[in-house]
């Protein structure tokens, strides 16, 4: 699975040098991570932001106007910006797969937390039939434990039950 996202990334052709050079190896390290960080920091800077991350999320301050909606529609297109050429790519095949080395699907990795955690909805369904379950927008799960495997198969965001249970009544 992970070839085919690396494949499908080096066939772009606005792809820059130094996502080619991090993404030939069809590995992404942890160096290569916090460099494309650092480029994107600094190109949000040149754009006149004040940017910290932390734990891999990023704060944008500062700007041109801040306060008000202009500033906020200039920040997401900054961020936009920056993000091609920096961490467009690297940054989701370095967390991908990190958090699923194996490449399992979504639905593959949902299914196995319902079995670790005894969750019986969809256990009877076939793969694609599961799959199909999870997109389904009338599907309710049936715990705040099948919520949070939904939502986070993998634990790696950090989620509560409660949160992914908030996160289900908001939507819904």
């Amino acid at each position: 699975m992970w070839r085919d996202y690396f494949e499908n990334a080096l066939s772009d052709p606005k792809l820059t040098q130094f996502e080619q050079v991090v993404l030939s190896d069809y590995s992404v390290s942890d160096a290569e991570y916090r460099e494309a960080q650092g480029l994107f920091k600094q190109c949000m800077e040149e754009q006149g932001w004040i940017v910290e991350i932390i734990d891999n999320q990023y704060h944008v301050s500062g700007g041109p106007l801040i306060g008000n909606d202009w500033a906020t529609e200039k920040s997401d297109k900054d961020k936009q910006a920056c993000q091609k050429g920096t961490l467009w790519y690297v940054e989701p095949l370095y967390h991908g797969m990190k958090d699923n080395p194996e490449g399992l699907t979504k639905a593959q990795l949902v299914r196995d937390c319902f079995e670790e955690n005894d969750v019986p909805d969809g256990l009877d369904l076939t793969e694609d039939e599961f799959s199909t379950m999870l997109d389904d927008p009338s599907y309710v799960p049936s715990s705040p434990t099948a919520s949070l495997c939904r939502l986070d198969p993998t634990g790696s965001t950090g989620l509560t039950e409660e949160d992914a249970v908030m996160y289900d009544q908001q939507k819904g």
